[in-house]
């Protein structure tokens, strides 16, 4: 990285603060990802499991205020959006001391099919893989080419200058796998 004052002072939250504790122990984190194989084998589940942690997609609506008052607006029956998606990953993660960071996606021409024209999803450190990779807990996948996960520069070079022809969309803790064709 390039050191500068604000990576002098920036640091990601720690799996010991008391909430991320809290989190960890509450849902029983460890267990969801102890059946992995692997270290990003973990990190997959812990992804899916955020993915099936939201019932209902729109509008928040109740204002949340971090992971533990996001899922108890989801067992209260209330809708969210990627952002909530992404934060609660994000926290799931630091709880087990993976470091993850939300990712705001803006497209500058059009509108997507939902009508939005942003998206937030988040990059996880994989130290199995060397670098960031992009997980989106909302769309419950990952993008990869030639069987290597791949981080948010890496989708977009592909995507704009190679055609993305490349790209294999792998969606779930099953890894189904589909090309950018589907």
């Amino acid at each position: 990285w390039v050191e500068s004052e604000y990576t002098k002072i920036f640091r990601f939250d720690s799996f010991e603060n008391p909430k991320l504790r809290e989190l960890r122990a509450r849902y029983k984190l460890e267990e969801v990802v102890a059946p992995g194989k692997d270290e990003f084998d973990k990190q997959v589940l812990l992804m899916d499991w955020v993915h099936h942690r939201f019932k209902k997609f729109g509008r928040p609506s109740v204002n949340t205020r971090g992971a533990l008052d996001i899922l108890k607006g989801i067992d209260d029956g209330h809708s969210f959006f990627c952002t909530q998606y992404a934060e609660l990953l994000v926290s799931c993660a630091a709880s087990l001391g993976w470091v993850d960071r939300a990712l705001a996606l803006r497209r500058h021409q059009d509108a997507g099919r939902s009508g939005a024209s942003e998206h937030t999803t988040t990059e996880m450190w994989s130290n199995q893989n060397r670098k960031w990779v992009m997980m989106d807990p909302t769309a419950h996948m990952f993008i990869e080419k030639n069987g290597v996960p791949l981080n948010a520069f890496e989708i977009r070079q592909e995507w704009f200058y190679q055609g993305a022809t490349n790209l294999v969309f792998v969606v779930g803790k099953e890894r189904k796998k589909y090309p950018k064709a589907d």
